[in-house]
């Protein structure tokens, strides 16, 4: 089907049935649930409405709670994953899919009680001198009919064509991100385009966003367009390094934690470093808990060799079961495809949409060397579903319990659960005081049975490079 006959198909089934008055072409937004630190995010990067919605189910059954999507909205005809964060229009309609796919994939993962969040981009359109976009849009950089005209746009104070100066706040938001047409998000005109694309997406289902550049609008412009969204709509700004500061942004959501990236890779990038780095001293350091989102990577840092990635499996497990059982933060876990060049987006078809996505056979960290395009699937590697279920049974308790022998390290969640890591090249047996209950649980990661003693006490074996993690609820 070709993407002008497959567009028209699309129209016809959203708005058949409002020709005939039965309803509309426009669906109402129901109400969201706000994040907490129990549900697990999915940042499903790059994969189609479609694929995403066939995927849902399988979502559901692991225990996430909610996935980003890739910004939806029209963008530049380029094959490039970083095409999708240069917008021509607001239109819901490209290579991921169509504004009726979209409004399928949220209605089947809201039916298995998966809510979505959508990466938007509010603080640039594209940097394209002029063309023609992925849904038939014309523009040029500082021109987009409906949308914004040249006085649109923030002109650099600072004499310089781009930003060159990141501890410059004033350059930071008011000049070009890498030469992307930059919104002037002071003026109401250009706000009140932002509140409608986002409210158009909110009338689809969607519970939030990820703010993709937040750093490069001004807290208090942003805060404007959210302050028009309904209450009950989350709002996660990207707002790396310390200039801007991240705490002018929590005042109308979360941020995302850059300093957890920069830790597991720390703690997780070769053998002995876990043991001591972590308790919660360490963690009431970062950004507020209540506040913070964290992972282990992203599509920008899984590039820039800012973050562990999948190219080195055991360690990407581990800092992933490590995000999970931490009492810190609301997590968000990370599944995309494999690439050796940086600009690769995932392999397309001849329609112009991307097919859905088909997972690797058995995803794990064990998989072995994949080809460019393979979708590694790292949300199905076998730990990920123990864990999720781990940090809800742990719910808000504290660290407890801290022990470290050799390359081992675990710790306790007061009475509630219990985690041993080895980030070792060797497997490790080891007699462990805890705070558990006494009785016989079943290993959320392994599957194997831990006993605990009367006095607390449990003696794991724990594979190199791996974990064994026990709770209440795991009990027999």
């Amino acid at each position: 089907m070709t993407k002008p006959f497959r567009r028209l198909v699309a129209a016809l089934a959203a708005c058949s049935l409002a020709v005939l008055g039965l309803t509309s072409c426009a669906p109402s937004g129901p109400a969201a649930t706000p994040i907490t630190t129990q549900m697990v995010g999915l940042q499903m990067h790059m994969w189609s409405f479609d694929s995403i919605a066939a995927e849902c189910p399988t979502l559901k059954d692991i225990g996430y709670d909610w996935v980003l999507v890739s910004p939806p909205q029209e963008t530049i005809p380029d094959s490039a994953w970083w095409a999708h964060y240069q917008p021509v229009s607001y239109k819901i309609d490209s290579s991921l899919g169509t504004r009726s796919e979209f409004e399928n994939m949220v209605s089947v993962c809201k039916a298995n009680n998966v809510q979505i969040m959508v990466d938007v981009v509010l603080n640039h359109m594209t940097g394209l001198q002029n063309g023609t976009g992925s849904a038939g849009s014309e523009f040029t950089k500082y021109e987009f009919p409906g949308l914004y005209a040249p006085e649109d746009f923030n002109m650099c104070p600072t004499g310089v064509s781009q930003i060159e100066d990141y501890s410059n706040v004033e350059e930071i938001q008011q000049c070009e991100l890498l030469g992307l047409s930059d919104l002037n998000t002071g003026k109401a005109n250009v706000r009140d385009q932002l509140v409608k694309f986002l409210r158009d997406l909110r009338g689809t289902g969607v519970a939030g966003f990820r703010v993709d550049a937040a750093k490069h609008i001004k807290a208090s412009e942003l805060k404007q367009i959210v302050d028009q969204l309904p209450s009950d709509t989350t709002f996660i700004s990207e707002v790396i390094g310390d200039t801007p500061p991240q705490s002018e942004y929590y005042e109308f959501g979360h941020v995302f934690s850059f300093d957890w990236i920069n830790m597991v890779r720390n703690i997780f990038s070769s053998s002995g470093l876990l043991g001591g780095s972590a308790d919660q001293n360490y963690f009431d350091m970062l950004s507020p808990s209540e506040k913070t989102v964290t992972l282990v990577t992203n599509h920008d840092t899984e590039r820039n060799g800012g973050a562990i990635s999948y190219q080195f499996a055991k360690n990407f497990n581990l800092a992933t079961v490590f995000t999970l059982a931490a009492p810190h933060g609301k997590p968000m876990l990370y599944s995309s495809y494999a690439f050796s060049d940086y600009d690769a987006g995932p392999i397309g078809s001849p329609t112009g949409y991307q097919p859905v996505a088909q997972c690797v056979n058995n995803p794990s960290p064990d998989y072995g060397v994949y080809q460019d395009g393979d979708w590694i699937c790292q949300h199905r590697w076998p730990a990920n579903k123990g864990m999720i279920a781990f940090r809800k049974a742990v719910g808000d308790s504290k660290f407890s319990d801290i022990w470290q022998e050799g390359d081992a390290y675990g710790f306790g969640r007061g009475k509630l659960g219990f985690v041993v890591f080895n980030s070792g090249e060797t497997d490790v047996t080891a007699t462990i005081k805890t705070s558990m209950p006494a009785g016989t649980y079943t290993d959320r990661i392994g599957g194997g049975s831990v006993t605990v003693g009367a006095d607390g006490t449990m003696t794991v074996d724990v594979k190199s490079w791996n974990a064994v993690a026990i709770d209440v609820k795991s009990k027999n």
